[in-house]
């Protein structure tokens, strides 16, 4: 009984050495050595492929009499083989973007005169396959307004004065809920008062790996309502205006000055100065280059100014009042702080262009604005 079953499996043996040495040549299945693996979700996955050139060397050299793989003829085999796998090349398509029941081919290039050479006859050179059941989906709205932009989901708050400040973002969603592990980016840097900040979402790798996806990846968010500093001079509204000339008209009261400077630009020290008939001329504004304003203005003041024995005197001459920290507030109202500093006087426009402006419209275009 032993000898009948020994002599059974030296017959397959035979059998299957012959199978693989039919057709003129060793015959390998390309597709037993190849691996298509579907990573991703549904409608998005990708397609990998892996050859085993290990396992397609071995059963080669099997083929080809060499059971030892340390042997001389297996080393023999594998240098006649060497040719082939260098110009072996695979792939599979369509490779990306792919849904559950999606065909893919699996193709194979090579050199077949090395293919010839090593006694190869090669099955399944191209093939097709379907795509695996793959995971649903599972849809995040990490903008959903039950949460975005609430004070206790997702806190959107808006710090320093547009266009000069930053957004930030806190998750304070449930840890619960998926939107707590969504990170979100504001892209706020010198964004204007009036356009938009883009909000960019992700989800960690391991959300994604387990079928998670973003509804939507951008948010466009307003930026209004917010400090920010003038973008027009329409934004001066009267009740504005009405408020600064309120200020300085109650300053210009009790105004005096020791400085002054002649009709031809002559500077004066003027012990003691005199300021008789004062009045508020006009709003001067700072305009920078990317069309906002400066966060300080001033305020012009025409007075007679009178000296004694042979000091200068000067009918309707001008000086100018310092306006700091001038911007809109969240609410529309107008923030500012008044300087209660006054420039020297000027005796006229053209003498205070030369002395007082110069430095101002190099850097600035300089709006005179009428209260």
């Amino acid at each position: 009984m032993k000898r009948i079953t020994s002599i059974i499996l030296i017959l397959a043996m035979i059998l299957t050495a012959l199978s693989l040495t039919a057709c003129g040549g060793t015959s390998l299945d390309l597709k037993d050595y190849t691996a298509v693996t579907f990573k991703g979700i549904d409608g998005k996955a990708k397609a990998e492929i892996v050859f085993d050139n290990a396992e397609f060397e071995k059963a080669y050299s099997t083929a080809k009499g060499a059971s030892d793989p340390l042997s001389q003829k297996a080393i023999e085999n594998a240098a006649k083989l060497a040719p082939f796998e260098s110009s072996l090349e695979y792939e599979v398509t369509p490779s990306e973007g792919l849904s559950s029941g999606d065909e893919v081919t699996i193709t194979f290039k090579y050199s077949e005169s090395a293919a010839k050479d090593a006694g190869l006859s090669l099955k399944n050179t191209t093939y097709k396959m379907t795509v695996d059941e793959l995971t649903k989906a599972i849809e995040v709205d990490a903008f959903d307004p039950s949460v975005f932009n609430t004070d206790t989901g997702v806190m959107i708050r808006y710090e320093g004065k547009a266009p000069e400040g930053y957004l930030t973002i806190s998750n304070k969603v449930d840890k619960k809920d998926p939107i707590s592990k969504v990170k979100y980016k504001a892209e706020s840097d010198k964004v204007a008062y009036g356009e938009s900040i883009t909000i960019t979402a992700s989800l960690p790798k391991e959300m994604e790996d387990n079928g998670y996806v973003l509804k939507e990846a951008t948010y466009s968010y307003p930026l209004k309502d917010v400090d920010h500093y003038l973008t027009s001079a329409d934004e001066l509204t009267a009740d504005s205006k009405k408020a600064l000339k309120t200020k300085y008209e109650t300053m210009i009261k009790s105004l005096d000055t020791s400085q002054y400077y002649g009709p031809d630009g002559t500077w004066y020290v003027i012990i003691p100065g005199k300021v008789s008939n004062p009045s508020l001329g006009d709003i001067y504004l700072l305009k920078k280059n990317d069309g906002t304003y400066e966060n300080k203005a001033f305020i012009s003041v025409h007075a007679d100014i009178t000296g004694d024995g042979d000091d200068p005197n000067c009918n309707n001459s001008i000086a100018y009042y310092t306006v700091e920290d001038l911007y809109i507030k969240a609410d529309g109202t107008l923030n500012y702080r008044a300087q209660e500093y006054i420039s020297n006087f000027y005796a006229t426009e053209s003498v205070a262009d030369k002395e007082f402006w110069k430095d101002y419209t190099a850097k600035y275009n300089v709006e005179k604005i009428a209260f």
